[in-house]
């Protein structure tokens, strides 16, 4: 969803199950090793 749209990640969180942008970014950061928004800045599809 962060490459593909341009939902909020407030709203990705929500439809992914965890309830909140800060649990996302949390989770995200943990796993990948960066955030949601540096992710989307650097593999956004054109």
């Amino acid at each position: 969803m962060l490459e593909d749209t341009d939902l909020p990640v407030e709203a990705i969180a929500g439809r992914v199950g965890l309830g909140s942008a800060v649990n996302l970014r949390r989770r995200f950061r943990d796993q990948v090793g960066t955030t949601p928004s540096a992710y989307r800045r650097a593999f956004r599809g054109s």
